[in-house]
């Protein structure tokens, strides 16, 4: 018989039983039949199939396409990661083993934590203790704590703690299950830092005395009212913070810990600081013994915490007379009590500070916003050595005024100083605060000295000697030379109106002084007795040649010892101001009568005839003795003949010189220059034109520093080879090292920039010594973005007419800043 499948009577009939079903209801069925017809027209005689076609007789249920469930929409990616997220959720709660299909079966979440679980993902609080044994830190700080967890205790020392009043019963602190690792023995280590800071603490747990290893106790911010005096019996605790609580005192045992060397209790109540407290009464010695035999001597120190090293004490209630400053730890190198009432007009705040500045370690102290004034520091205070090695005196926001405090310290070996830096002071300096805090970067105050400086030695009693190198005499004050829009200012005549309101009160004077009677009983002084040319001379010796030779040399000897303009000790020779004639307006009539302005003008100063009046009378100067020492020269505001006086010869004159000052001369760029062998060599020398720099890089070779401040200089005269022959080191040149442009007419800065671009793909460039370059108060509209290469430690560049970068670059963060901002800018 053969083995063939015969093809199935229903598969052939069905679509003949059924001619009324449409075609959309034998969907679900076509794909069956199709795959049995396919299986039994295989030319392969295999049994398998035909034993399947047998056991498949069984009709298929119809079913309707809306019937079916519609397949899910896809997830997009957040979805999926968000139904991720809720499968892990899901697994994490206890007893819910539930797969989640869809965000819709996902529980929501919410912020609050499940029981023993951490908002912040960090252990539970019994795991944290746990885990301390082995390192022997726990931190259990903003955890929300009502006091210090008492299976600390019963963990790590195997005892139970006593309950307190405040807190009867304590939260859950995690599982009851057992550990999964517990330390091994040789493992364990005693507990050494415990931090429990930010949290609901109110009390604390006398128990806390038996953890004998306790070096660091961080206690800040809780509300602690009190704490044991068990906390005293720690000999090891070298630094405790119970800052931000509410306690009005501390125990008496505190002050007898050994090895404390930082107590931080400010911003909390306290009212006294008695350091002495546990000595007065004898209770407290070298050791102290229980009255079990069983329980270990508990070391004490016999004076107050004589390792103390730093005492935080601010925000509090203290005054002086209740801190006992006659105890005060000798070890102290800070004592902030700042914003305390100490008392003002106390003669106990007085005896405080006194024996406040007898610690010879202290360094730092700090009082501000303290009630506390003059009378705390005496004139007297350093008649006895005081503040040996202190370095900061904070006494910002205080009755204390600045006189009085720097005529206290007047004796003290340290640099007293007022001006406040960001870093530390240095050595052998004392910075004192007063008033409000003002904090100004280094170079701000090496400017300000500088210009100090200069000032002083230009207006200020400068002690010289023109044409001779003897120092004798006082030196006399230099006039300045004011302008008359100046007279007018200081008067108040600057407007109209003002000066119609001064003429007439002067006229209403006037009106007052003529109708006011004479006194009759007025004694009039005799009229002096006039003499004849010939009687003056008699009376003077100057009828003869030889006497009125006598009286001549004498006149100039005299002249020449009130005239002193050079300085030995400092080889500085500073010739004074001088200022271009009146102009004198032009009338079409005149007239001898005398003019109204003429009665008020004041006198105008007497012109020393002997003084040469060129800007720069280096003629005059070659031919003193000092010509070849002279290390400074200042002319300042030498505006009368604006030109060079010089020898024939173009040659290297003054040798020494490195400080030249030309500040207010209204020198521009080309500079008229004279030409002689000697000062009077002709009466009116024939002129030329030179520039300016480079004439001065000609005749100064040791030039260091230069000062061209308010003249009327352009950018023309900066171009690449005047600056780099005048700033760059040679062999003929020592090289610049400060530079002053301020108030010019500077526009552009290409010949800068055309130097800086030489430290592109270098960090040196030979011969550059120049630290400082002052060019504010100019017209520049450009900072270009180069000037960021040149090394400068002071650079100054306020008043002008750029306004990129902004001015808090260099306000912020100084030199440095700016020129890292502009190096930033280079494309």
């Amino acid at each position: 018989m053969s083995r063939v499948p015969v093809p199935s009577s229903r598969t052939q009939t069905k679509p003949a039983k059924s001619p009324t079903t449409p075609a959309r209801a034998r969907t679900p069925v076509a794909p069956a039949a199709r795959t049995r017809t396919t299986s039994t027209l295989s030319p392969t005689p295999t049994p398998t199939p035909r034993l399947r076609t047998k056991s498949t007789t069984k009709p298929v249920p119809k079913t309707k396409v809306e019937d079916l469930p519609p397949p899910p929409p896809p997830l997009s990616i957040k979805e999926a990661i968000a139904l991720k997220r809720a499968e892990a959720k899901k697994t994490k709660v206890p007893g819910s083993g539930l797969a989640v299909e869809s965000l819709e079966d996902a529980a929501p979440l919410t912020n609050e934590p499940a029981p023993g679980e951490d908002l912040y993902g960090r252990q539970s609080v019994k795991d944290t203790i746990e885990r301390a044994m082995s390192t022997g830190h726990l931190n259990l700080a903003t955890r929300n704590l009502p006091c210090i967890p008492s299976i600390l205790f019963s963990i790590h020392l195997g005892v139970t703690a006593d309950p307190l009043k405040s807190v009867p019963t304590e939260p859950p602190y995690g599982s009851d299950a057992p550990p999964s690792k517990k330390a091994a023995w040789f493992e364990a280590q005693d507990l050494k830092t415990l931090k429990i800071g930010n949290n609901e603490i109110i009390e604390v747990q006398p128990e806390i005395s038996m953890f004998g290893s306790l070096k660091s106790i961080d206690m800040h911010k809780n509300r602690l009212t009190s704490i044991p005096e068990s906390l005293g019996d720690l000999p090891f605790l070298a630094a405790l913070d119970l800052s931000h609580n509410a306690l009005t005192s501390i125990p008496a045992a505190i002050f007898s810990l050994p090895e404390l060397t930082v107590l931080n209790v400010s911003h909390n109540a306290l009212t006294a600081l008695p350091f002495n407290a546990p000595f007065a009464d004898g209770r407290f010695g070298s050791t102290h013994s229980a009255s079990d035999f069983f329980t270990p001597a508990v070391n004490r120190s016999i004076t107050p915490l004589p390792r103390l090293v730093t005492l935080e004490a601010s925000h509090n209630k203290l005054r002086a007379e209740a801190i006992d400053s006659l105890h005060i730890p000798a070890s102290l190198t800070k004592i902030d009590l700042s914003h305390n009432p100490l008392g003002i007009r106390n003669p106990a705040t007085q005896e405080f500070v006194r024996n406040i500045s007898s610690l010879h370690a202290l360094t730092e102290l700090r009082l501000g916003n303290a009630e506390i004034g003059d009378d705390a520091f005496p004139p007297d205070l350093t008649s006895n050595p005081v503040f040996m090695v202190l370095r900061i005196l904070d006494l910002q926001d205080t009755a204390v005024t600045r006189d009085a405090i720097l005529t206290a310290l007047k004796g003290l070996q340290q640099h007293v100083t007022t001006e406040i830096t960001a870093g530390e002071p240095p050595e052998g300096t004392l910075q004192v605060t007063v008033g409000k805090l003002i904090i100004k970067e280094p170079w701000e105050i090496e400017a300000e000295r500088r210009q100090k400086a200069r000032t002083a030695r230009n207006t200020g009693d400068s002690g010289i000697d023109w044409g001779t190198t003897s120092t004798t005499g006082k030196g006399r004050n230099i006039e300045v030379v004011k302008e008359p829009w100046e007279i007018e200012a200081e008067q108040g005549l600057l407007s109209e109106g003002a000066k119609r309101r001064a003429r007439a009160q002067a006229a209403a004077a006037s009106a007052t002084k003529v109708s006011t009677p004479s006194i009759p009983n007025k004694i009039t002084p005799p009229k002096p007795q006039e003499k004849e040319a010939w009687e003056i001379e008699a009376e003077q010796g100057l009828l003869t040649e030889g006497g009125k030779r006598r009286a001549r040399a004498e006149a100039a000897l005299r002249a020449q010892e009130e005239l002193k303009y050079y300085d030995e000790a400092s080889k500085t020779l500073t010739l004074p101001p001088s200022a271009p004639p009146a102009k004198v307006g032009h009338f079409r009539g005149f007239s001898f009568a005398p003019t109204s302005s003429s009665f008020g003008a004041p006198p105008s100063p007497p012109l020393d005839i002997a003084l040469p009046t060129p800007t720069l009378p280096l003629t005059a100067i070659l031919a003193q003795p000092f010509a070849e020492s002279l290390r400074s020269l200042t002319l300042v505001n030498r505006r009368m003949d604006r030109c060079f006086s010089l020898l024939m010869e173009d040659q290297p004159s003054l040798p020494n010189l490195e400080e030249l000052d030309l500040e207010g001369c209204n020198l521009t760029d080309q500079v008229a220059v004279t030409r002689s062998d000697t000062p009077s060599a002709t009466a009116n020398p024939s002129r030329s034109n030179e520039s300016l720099l480079p004439l001065v890089t000609r005749l100064f070779p040791s030039l260091q520093a230069l000062n061209l401040s308010y003249n009327t200089l352009s950018s023309g005269c900066l171009t690449m080879e005047a600056l780099s022959s005048l700033i760059l080191c040679t062999s003929q040149r020592k090289g610049l090292r400060r530079l002053a442009l301020r108030g010019n007419k500077f526009t552009e800065l290409d010949g800068l920039k055309a130097i800086a671009e030489l430290f592109k793909g270098h960090r040196d460039v030979p011969g550059w010594k120049l630290d400082e370059l002052d060019l504010r108060d100019n017209e520049i509209g450009k900072l270009p973005p180069e000037l960021g290469l040149l090394p400068l430690d002071v650079f100054l560049v306020d008043g002008n007419v750029f306004r990129v970068p902004a001015r808090r670059i260099w306000e912020r963060e100084g030199t440095k800043g700016l020129l890292s901002w502009l190096r930033g800018r280079i494309e």
